[in-house]
């Protein structure tokens, strides 16, 4: 029989919750001196998954996991299965990888406007990366900003104008990039105060931003009016749609009225999407 499994108490206090599964198994501070059986291994994995998984699936947990099924879960496993040991640095030796990024970038530009956009001005063209996540999808286009201005304008003490609503990537986005991030209060509708924007954009300001939707409330900005505050103040706009970029675009086609939020809109120079959420991509 294996020796039992030495188990500490889970900390008390509000954080006492993080930790529930000090009481249960054995925690691990160094490589073990002798190796498990996978067996081992796996009936403890299992058991923390059934365990996690019996308090997402009651329906009631929003904004955490999004869900399209158990078996279309499974569908993606076995997907990720094939291609798990693949190391997309090298896409010589993994072309696969500069495919299904080239086609998921496509198919996401073309359902968020792109297409559109083109038909209205042929130089317009829409391009973008699969990042980690929604916070790396916000900070890129940021340093992208940074960059323009800085060898567009000079600019060495850039500036961002953003509703106190926006996703908080975007902070850690200013301070990475020595980006100075004016959070302006929105209005009673909780939507961005537009005109309170235009007041804050100054010589510095190389973007603004707005959500759709934005993490708070669920409420899409004004984008339109930004859009055309954005052409007005000769600066970039990042429209964050991490939450509503995979979902709005099909509600609409169902026949609910979504303001215009994306490429269609002239002033829409970047936008984050996020295929993990509503995408039920991994």
């Amino acid at each position: 029989m294996p020796k039992a499994a030495k188990k500490q108490q889970a900390p008390s206090g509000p954080f006492g919750d993080m930790f529930p599964y000090r009481e249960t198994f054995e925690t691990f501070r160094e490589l073990p001196k002798k190796s498990r059986p996978p067996e081992d291994v796996m009936r403890e994995l299992r058991s923390i998954a059934r365990r996690e998984d019996v308090r997402w699936q009651t329906g009631q947990i929003s904004g955490t996991y999004f869900h399209g099924g158990m078996e279309h879960f499974a569908y993606l496993n076995r997907v990720f299965a094939l291609f798990s040991h693949v190391n997309l640095l090298h896409r010589d030796m993994c072309p696969s990888g500069t495919k299904f990024e080239g086609e998921i970038i496509a198919m996401t530009a073309r359902m968020l406007g792109a297409a559109l956009a083109r038909e209205k001005d042929p130089q317009a063209d829409v391009c973008g990366a699969i990042t980690s996540g929604g916070t790396e999808s916000v900070i890129l286009p940021m340093l992208a900003y940074r960059e323009k201005a800085k060898a567009e304008r000079a600019i060495s003490a850039p500036e961002m104008v953003v509703p106190e609503t926006i996703h908080p990537a975007f902070s850690k986005g200013a301070h990475f990039f020595g980006i100075k991030l004016i959070r302006v209060p929105v209005g009673a509708d909780y939507l961005a105060d537009v005109d309170a924007m235009r007041r804050a954009i100054g010589p510095n300001t190389i973007a603004i931003a707005g959500s759709a939707a934005n993490f708070p409330h669920g409420l899409i900005d004004p984008i339109e009016k930004l859009s055309d505050l954005a052409l007005e103040a000769g600066v970039g706009l990042h429209v964050d749609s991490c939450f509503g970029g995979f979902i709005l675009p099909w509600i609409a086609k169902l026949g609910y009225d979504v303001p215009p939020f994306d490429f269609r809109l002239p002033g829409v120079t970047s936008m984050s999407c996020d295929t993990h959420k509503w995408g039920y991509g991994l």
